[in-house]
């Protein structure tokens, strides 16, 4: 991971950084943020005031996946609205943006304003995040720690891309207490908000590597 201090902060400096390096991260600000985060040439998240992320580059398998799991909560869940990673979100608890791939709203979507004229959604009830090799360990430190933050949020859904391994964490009515399974048959099913999908819908298409 680089972190270096540089400013002002550039698209170019970015795009150096990652000919190097899979994942980067740089001090930076939220004005920063918004400028560069307009750039589809990266996924960028806002952490810990600093600029995290990679090359705006998916797998066939991580976009199949996606592009499943979005279906079929489209289907599911009429009532809610399915969105993808181009759509942030915010965790006002430890003033953070992500880009999930995949997020769930049910009603009115609440949302955070910054820079001139954008948004992030700060309610979300389901957040996916299909693993990078570059970007797993990010999933599962600095995300699962800050989506665990954010109160409307009942299920957070990781998944492997090359294997099939789905670790969902599920919130009880205990405050700051969630329950964690991970399921690695394609005959099993997760829960999510109450409604079953099986794994075999999830991962339809695509080709194992591993």
């Amino acid at each position: 991971m680089t972190e270096t201090a540089i400013a002002p902060l550039t698209a170019e400096i970015l795009r150096n950084a990652l000919k190097n390096e899979d994942f980067i991260a740089f001090p930076a600000t939220l004005a920063d943020y918004d400028r560069l985060s307009d750039n589809r040439e990266f996924s960028l998240h806002y952490v810990q005031n600093q600029i995290m992320g990679t090359m705006s580059y998916c797998t066939e398998n991580h976009e199949l996946i996606v592009i499943n799991m979005a279906s079929l909560f489209n289907f599911a869940f009429e009532n809610c609205k399915v969105m993808g990673s181009n759509r942030p979100i915010y965790v006002e608890e430890v003033d953070e943006i992500f880009e999930p791939d995949v997020q769930v709203v049910m009603g009115e979507t609440q949302v955070h304003r910054y820079g001139k004229s954008k948004t992030a959604t700060v309610n979300p009830v389901v957040v996916v995040e299909v693993h990078s090799n570059s970007t797993k360990e990010f999933d599962l430190t600095i995300k699962l720690n800050a989506y665990k933050q954010i109160p409307t949020l009942q299920n957070i859904i990781f998944i492997e891309q090359d294997k099939p391994h789905i670790s969902i964490y599920s919130r009880t009515k205990r405050p700051n207490e969630w329950l964690n399974a991970d399921l690695t048959d394609l005959t099993q099913k997760i829960r999510v908000l109450g409604t079953n999908f099986p794994l075999s819908k999830i991962y339809n298409k695509v080709i194992f590597t591993i």
